[in-house]
């Protein structure tokens, strides 16, 4: 078919366009989101297998385990057939009978991920989705996988780190706007709590998400690849939408062999089936066809290899260390998980983070960073009482860090209700490291929800005086006048820095809100002590870069 060719099918009017014309759609309105299944995991290097090959393993192990009197294909399909399990629902019952908790079913998808590696697809796409001088092709991502294959292509050869949204940071999180390109785990992760691969877990996404995907449709043109559009949530959702007018592109590698509700939704106005021969081949026209998305090359690859190089050297050289070589190379290893257990758990990756940090304390028991950045990680993961462990050893071990305290504080007081415990712990977070803003802002907004209005008074004002930058400074306002209307006075000179520095500087804050969102909503407050305090919080969450 030429690049200009397009036909409909009589039957169902469903509508062919090209790779070139669905190049040069996304190529000219930018105006197109991905979303990515299974299929971009495949061929090899990814090495991820299919669906279909999974749900083949899965019945061979279940038949192995089980030992039935009957032969392999016949005694699956009568299984299937009791269970009343048509072709959509394969994969979650076959999955669910060879592993039945979510437990089993997390721990078999990391195995079947951990090694994997992104294709020169992915790398392609990360290209396409990184704003290079205004280019930003495809703003973000969608997808179900629950491999991690997009953002490592973007950490191991973009140097960039894309927004990942899952099930724990949707709805206020997540805008079409954002200028970072984004990926969005519509099922959840295997590093998470809500992995979602059965049947009765897919089959309807989880209201943040389903909110985003509806979004997303509305506002973008879709392009699907490596989906075959056979489960009931993303589906549902996409049918029922308002899709936008740059409508959809289907790629699939046999136009003749959709499922039932693809071929509903490419009957609709502005949907489109596109006949391809592979992600791989379907990304390689894009980085043909559009000139300034490129691969980095090896030398630029190699230059960001000896930056990260320097960095480290320049922590040897600061140590002072006259360690041994062996001594060094330990020392350099333990530096290097320790940065990558930090990245994974500013990323969201509690599991991967916990993971380096298991490999940091069993290679040095007594160094006390692993444990505490593990606490962090199991704390924000829901693993509470392997936490509190993690922070106890941190400070039984002692580094002279102030975060250990920090940290445990905050599980202390936001999962056991160990108050004063918390406050201890804030202090000598404070004693330890008294430039600590964020041990004091946090100290000042626990006194502020127990009430203890004076001590929160003082306690934000010694924050103010440790904060320096424009967002530690707008926090401690904030906390300090919520206090102060609190005791039944005003500070107009607080108040007239603090709203000049939301309503003029430009800082993006990291303040979660929801502490003290519960708390003003359970309070007994009158109207307008209610409404003063809701301006404050409203002056700083303008600047969260994701509401």
């Amino acid at each position: 078919m030429s690049d200009g060719e397009e036909e409909a099918d009589e039957d169902d009017d469903i509508t062919e366009k090209t790779v070139g014309q669905l190049v040069r759609s996304v190529e000219e309105t930018k105006s197109y989101v991905f979303l990515i299944g299974a299929g971009t995991s495949r061929p090899d290097p990814a090495g991820i297998p299919t669906a279909g090959e999974l749900i083949e393993t899965w019945r061979e192990e279940c038949y192995d385990y089980e030992d039935p009197e009957m032969e392999f294909e016949e005694w699956g399909k009568q299984c299937e057939e009791e269970n009343q399990i048509d072709q959509t629902d394969r994969y979650g019952f076959w999955f669910d009978r060879r592993h039945p908790t979510s437990g089993e079913r997390r721990e078999r998808i990391q195995e079947l991920v951990e090694d994997a590696t992104p294709t020169v697809g992915h790398v392609i796409l990360a290209s396409m989705m990184t704003d290079d001088e205004g280019q930003q092709y495809v703003p973000h991502t969608l997808t179900p996988n629950f491999d991690d294959l997009l953002y490592d292509a973007f950490y191991r050869y973009i140097g960039d780190r894309p927004h990942l949204v899952h099930h724990r940071a949707v709805a206020p999180e997540f805008k079409l706007t954002h200028d970072h390109p984004s990926i969005v785990k519509l099922h959840g992760d295997y590093l998470y709590s809500n992995l979602q691969n059965t049947e009765d877990e897919t089959e309807a996404l989880e209201g943040e998400m389903d909110e985003a995907l509806r979004k997303t449709v509305g506002e973008y043109g879709l392009v699907v690849v490596g989906y075959g559009g056979n489960d009931e949530s993303i589906m549902g959702t996409l049918l029922d939408a308002e899709l936008s007018e740059y409508g959809i592109y289907w790629c699939t590698l046999d136009p003749d062999d959709l499922s039932g509700d693809a071929e509903k939704l490419l009957s609709r106005p502005d949907a489109h089936v596109v006949e391809i021969e592979g992600f791989q081949s379907l990304m390689l026209q894009f980085g043909r066809q559009i000139s300034d998305v490129e691969p980095p090359t090896r030398d630029e690859l190699l230059d960001r290899a000896r930056e990260r190089a320097d960095q480290v050297e320049g922590i040897l050289e600061e140590s002072g260390s006259a360690a041994s070589s062996v001594e060094e190379e330990e020392f350099l290893k333990t530096r290097l998980l320790q940065s990558d257990a930090i990245e994974a758990l500013d990323n969201e990756n509690y599991q991967n983070a916990i993971e380096i940090c298991d490999e940091i304390v069993s290679t040095d028991p007594e160094y006390a960073p692993g444990y505490s950045v593990r606490g962090a990680a199991r704390m924000r993961a829901g693993e509470p009482k392997k936490a509190r462990r993690d922070f106890e050893q941190a400070i039984s071990i002692g580094s002279g860090d102030s975060s250990p305290y920090n940290n445990y504080a905050n599980l202390l007081r936001h999962e056991f209700d160990e108050y004063e415990a918390a406050r201890n712990h804030y202090k000598t977070a404070i004693d330890i490291d008294p430039d600590d803003a964020t041990a004091h802002q946090n100290l000042a907004e626990m006194e502020i929800t127990l009430g203890n209005i004076d001590q929160a008074r003082q306690v934000a004002s010694d924050a103010r005086a440790q904060s320096e930058s424009p967002e530690y400074t707008a926090h401690s306002l904030m906390l300090s006048l919520i206090a102060t209307t609190l005791a039944g006075e005003t500070d107009p000179e607080a108040e007239d820095e603090y709203r000049e520095l939301c309503e003029q500087a430009e800082f993006t804050t990291t303040w979660k809100f929801e502490v003290l969102d519960t708390w003003l909503a359970d309070a007994d407050l009158d109207a307008e002590t209610e409404e003063r305090i809701t301006e404050y919080l409203d002056l700083l969450r303008a600047h969260k870069p994701d509401e």
